[in-house]
């Protein structure tokens, strides 16, 4: 996770939460258009892609990160969920078999 926010820091990136956690959904679509400026060049429309990609990746590495981090964990409840399931199926069987 330090790592995340190093490399955002180095690239000059928010995080998605810092930048937009106030804003409704129509204002985050709006956010773009009102950064930009009237005329744009190409260099300038370039550069703003590169921007958006920079993000894109930062963010995408974070996803990646958290999804292995939290991975035992989810592994762990799912095999409590199965364990849980299990029981109640037996329990099932023994109310049924308990009604005869």
């Amino acid at each position: 996770m330090q790592k995340i926010k190093s490399l955002m820091t180095r690239q000059g990136l928010k995080s998605p939460q810092e930048s937009v956690h106030d804003l409704s959904p129509v204002e985050n679509l709006q956010i773009p258009a009102k950064k930009l400026p009237p005329v744009l060049t190409l260099p300038e429309i370039e550069e703003y892609r590169e921007k958006l990609k920079r993000q894109q990746a930062a963010v995408s590495r974070k996803v990646a990160d958290l999804i292995l981090e939290k991975q035992p964990s989810y592994v762990k409840e799912l095999e409590r969920v199965t364990s849980l399931q299990t029981s109640l199926q037996l329990a099932a069987v023994i109310c049924s078999n308990g009604r005869r």
